[in-house]
């Protein structure tokens, strides 16, 4: 897992992560190996729209928010 801001950042290549495709094999088998070496983001967060806003996750545009998931333009919100 990786935070937002390394996810998006240039300090990795996602590049490594490559490999040449197996005609003998099955492709979703490939797929789902493929799927469990590739780091995945740990949370979905607009963070430059937060304001005073701790564990939250799939949201942009809050303020004053805790532990809330999914929501956009929120303030003063908690346990959502």
């Amino acid at each position: 897992m990786y935070c937002p801001q390394c996810w998006w950042s240039d300090e990795w290549d996602a590049a490594t992560f490559a490999r040449e495709y197996d005609w003998q094999r099955p492709f979703l088998k490939q797929l789902k190996e493929l799927f469990y070496e590739v780091p995945h983001m740990s949370l979905s967060v607009d963070y430059p729209s937060l304001e005073n806003s701790e564990y939250v996750n799939y949201v942009g545009h809050i303020k004053n928010c805790y532990l809330i998931y999914g929501a956009d333009y929120c303030e003063n919100v908690y346990y959502s």
